[in-house]
C-alpha cells in the first residue's frame, strides 16, 4: 500500500523529501475546498474526499520517513 501513498501524492519513492512537500503543498493548494467556494456541493464533496486523501498519504508518507515536522 505505501506504494499508493506515492502515487497519490505523485512522487517515486524515491523522491526527497523536499519534493515530496512541494507536491504536497501544490496539491493542496489545487485541490484545497475553500477553492470550490461557488461549485455545487458535489464538487465541493469531490474536493474534500480528494483533499482527505492527500493528507492521509502525505501524513503516512511523512511517518514512514521518520520526518514527523511540518
Amino acid at each position: 500500500m505505501a506504494g499508493s501513498y506515492y502515487d497519490l501524492i505523485g512522487v517515486s519513492p524515491t523522491a526527497p523529501l523536499d519534493d515530496i512537500k512541494k507536491a504536497f503543498r501544490a496539491l493542496a493548494q489545487q485541490y484545497h475546498p475553500d477553492r470550490f467556494g461557488e461549485e455545487p456541493d458535489e464538487v465541493k464533496r469531490a474536493a474534500e474526499q480528494r483533499m482527505s486523501e492527500i493528507n492521509a498519504a502525505y501524513s503516512a508518507v511523512r511517518k514512514m520517513l521518520g520526518d514527523g515536522s511540518g
